[in-house]
């Protein structure tokens, strides 16, 4: 069965002045995030306690035909007080020119991760309002740390998996409109191409 991977997306980027090295702040802790489709989520500090961050790469857009980096030999990786920050050194390739360009010119200006959440390593709460939210205590892995142009969307159906647990219904509600809101991504990419 093809190993299913969740994204997100964060703000923040940086091409460090004359040189070929990128910074972003992959991963935010003990912040909510926007609504992401009828549930908000928080993912505190202890989610990456333990875990083995080798093999992580930083793709392009989460092409892996286009990989800038890899821990630990091109890519660093640090966990702060704020979150996972990885920096790279960008290759010297036609998608490293590429992407140090957009960088300085903004057109590439977050990040996004993949990620598996561990077998119970998050817990889902409904709020007053209507909405779940979501506590990520513990990854099972993380796959990619990766500057981006647009977004990833989450993929629902793994997003909503420790949800129907407790909700199958509301979980499905979710799944349909992130379902819907890629279809929307697809056809603007589509037409920019």
């Amino acid at each position: 069965m093809k190993e299913e991977i969740e994204r997100r997306y964060v703000q923040g980027l940086e091409l460090k002045k004359d040189s070929r090295i990128i910074q972003g702040l992959g991963i935010v802790f003990n912040k909510w995030s926007k609504n992401l489709g009828g549930f908000i989520e928080m993912i505190l500090p202890e989610s990456v306690r333990d875990l083995n961050w080798t093999d992580v790469t930083s793709l392009f857009n989460h092409n892996t035909d286009y990989i800038l980096g890899r821990y630990p030999v091109t890519m660093d990786i640090q966990i702060t007080a704020a979150g996972v920050r990885y920096i790279v050194d960008l290759p010297v390739t036609s998608i490293g020119e590429r992407v140090k360009e957009g960088i300085s010119r903004k057109d590439i200006k977050g990040s996004s991760f993949g990620f598996k959440v561990a077998s119970d390593g998050d817990t889902w709460n409904k709020r007053e309002d209507g909405t779940w939210e979501r506590r990520i205590k513990k990854f099972e892995r993380i796959y990619d740390l990766s500057p981006v142009v647009f977004p990833a969307y989450p993929q629902t159906s793994i997003n909503l998996n420790s949800l129907k647990r407790f909700n199958p219904a509301e979980a499905d509600r979710i799944r349909r409109y992130w379902l819907h809101k890629q279809r929307e991504l697809d056809l603007y990419k589509y037409k920019l191409s």
